[in-house]
């Protein structure tokens, strides 16, 4: 597997600071300690690889949901074989907390260790780290390579309390990409991953249309109040966090009772919801986009199992005012002041299906 400079089967580190062994010969409890934390990290955040894999049987296409009550034939032959392998490869791993020093700041280097595989291990180094509420965001690139970069999330893990750590992260190595989810507080599953294409996805329907009309009704203002808005929307924007001329979207993102039972419970959904607000951002700043998304929360969201996937009934059920299915999305959305609501589903039949706004016009008009 060519991975341009990735360091692989990596045994030693480089770009620690000495270890201050106190008193003669280095005996002292401060010495050992050291020495110890280092060699953990030189092994790595996470347990060895060894061979056993998680094996999922790929899924057939789900019928396509056409809105109208009309399902699509499911395809055949190599299309219906290939859809839903979630994976290349994955794996069942504990994470080992004395590894985590680099990403906590402990002042143990900027490097850090994930081995991956027992023939894909990544030497990362720090380039930036924030907080979203309690949870540490650990920006890197691959040690050596330019583009190769690597996304860390982390609640617990650097309180000095072993196995409450809800560890996520994802590394983009060239034409690859591999996941770490968490399954609970010191458990993780470790992914090759299959990414999914324009051809899995299903097309997004158009908008109920008595959610459009919902939407109008509630644009209905005067002259002066839609002034009083715009003056609002600037004066928020030049006091905006991501700084002059940035957009900051606040972000709610919602879980279906599906999604929480796949992820493992409410901490492994904000992990991800985290994840995925760091990779838009990333991505953003990268495209020198002057926009920024924010979290302002994550919330359960009760939806009928019988809807809980990525299809367009879900997507025009959360759009459409009091049709007993999560009517209760906007009143959550006014609540955490999000400018944008996304939530997740059970299953991994798509990407994602999103609404986009209507082509700007008199009735759009600020």
């Amino acid at each position: 597997m060519a991975l341009g400079a990735m360091v692989l089967g990596v045994s030693t580190v480089t770009g620690f600071a000495p270890a201050r062994d106190g008193g003669e010969g280095g005996a002292s409890g401060t010495g050992v300690h050291e020495r110890n934390v280092r060699a953990a990290v030189a092994t790595g955040t996470l347990s060895p690889d060894t061979g056993d894999r998680i094996t999922t049987k790929p899924k057939s296409r789900p019928a396509t949901d056409t809105g109208a009550g009309v399902r699509a034939p499911e395809p055949q032959g190599d299309a219906a074989e290939d859809f839903g392998a979630e994976h290349v490869r994955a794996r069942v791993a504990r994470v080992l907390p004395a590894a985590l020093a680099p990403v906590c700041g402990s002042g143990y280097g900027r490097e850090v260790m994930f081995p991956l595989f027992g023939d894909m291990t990544v030497q990362a180094v720090e380039e930036a780290r924030s907080t979203v509420g309690s949870t540490l965001v650990w920006h890197g690139t691959v040690a050596g390579t330019v583009d190769q970069n690597v996304v860390v999330t982390l609640d617990g893990g650097c309180d000095r309390t072993p196995g409450n750590e809800i560890l996520s992260a994802q590394f983009l190595l060239g034409g690859d990409l591999y996941a770490i989810e968490p399954l609970g507080p010191g458990r993780v599953t470790i992914a090759q991953l299959t990414p999914l294409t324009d051809e899995d996805e299903q097309p997004t329907g158009a908008p109920p249309a008595a959610a459009i009309a919902a939407e109008a009704a509630g644009r209905k203002k005067s002259a002066a109040e839609d002034e009083d808005d715009t003056r609002a929307a600037l004066k928020a924007a030049a006091a905006c966090k991501g700084g002059k001329g940035y957009a900051l979207i606040d972000t709610l993102v919602g879980c279906t009772p599906g999604a929480r039972t796949e992820a493992g419970g409410d901490a492994q959904i904000k992990a991800l919801a985290t994840k995925g607000v760091t990779l838009a951002n990333d991505a953003f700043a990268a495209s020198g986009t002057k926009v920024r998304l924010r979290l302002v929360g994550t919330t359960p969201v009760t939806v009928p199992a019988a809807q809980d996937g990525v299809t367009n009934s879900l997507l025009g059920a959360l759009a459409l005012p009091a049709d007993g299915v999560a009517d209760n999305v906007p009143q959550l959305r006014d609540r955490y002041g999000a400018d944008l609501v996304s939530v997740i589903a059970a299953g991994r039949a798509a990407g994602g299906l999103g609404y986009t706004p209507p082509e700007p016009g008199p009735s759009t008009a600020a």
